[in-house]
């Protein structure tokens, strides 16, 4: 049976207080701190599509020192979001096992390079009053990862399935 450890769940889907978009250019990250060294098998985010956004990637990557992803990507996979309902749900992306070391932080990537503005993935934004994931941040790139910013107004609702 999978042990969540590191998750950041809204009380309810009235809690997702805004969205960010996921296509072509403009990707989203959540970072996590784990606090047991596990393995890391599927994560699961508040997501939703819009129109038909294609294969959305999933990959987990180390971060450097402001918390953005960095290096080669440690383990990946995809999942057809075209099946994705329009309305928010919690989907699992299940990815290749890797074994996560207790106290570094790592980044999970979402990007859907087939995607354009109007085929996209949206994922829902945790409002900022809720109760705060510490162990690491939401951030978003609008040029394919060559700069990231963080999204100050809340967090991703999100599990990392271990």
């Amino acid at each position: 049976m999978a042990t969540r450890y590191e998750y950041f769940t809204p009380t309810g889907y009235e809690s997702l207080a805004y969205t960010v978009d996921i296509h072509n250019t403009t990707w989203q990250m959540q970072s996590f701190t784990p606090i047991f060294n596990h393995s890391l098998y599927s994560v699961k985010f508040y997501m939703r599509r819009v129109s038909n956004p294609g294969t959305l990637t999933v990959e987990l990557y180390a971060v450097d020192g402001n918390g953005f992803p960095t290096g080669s990507v440690l383990s990946t996979a995809t999942t057809d979001a075209n099946l994705f309902g329009v309305s928010y749900a919690l989907h699992e992306i299940l990815l290749p096992t890797y074994g996560l070391i207790a106290g570094t932080t790592y980044a999970v990537v979402l990007k859907a390079l087939s995607g354009d503005s109007s085929n996209r993935v949206t994922l829902g934004i945790i409002r900022n009053d809720d109760a705060s994931y510490t162990g690491g941040k939401s951030a978003q790139s609008v040029d394919t990862g060559a700069t990231w910013n963080n999204n100050e107004s809340g967090g991703f609702g999100f599990d990392a399935v271990f």
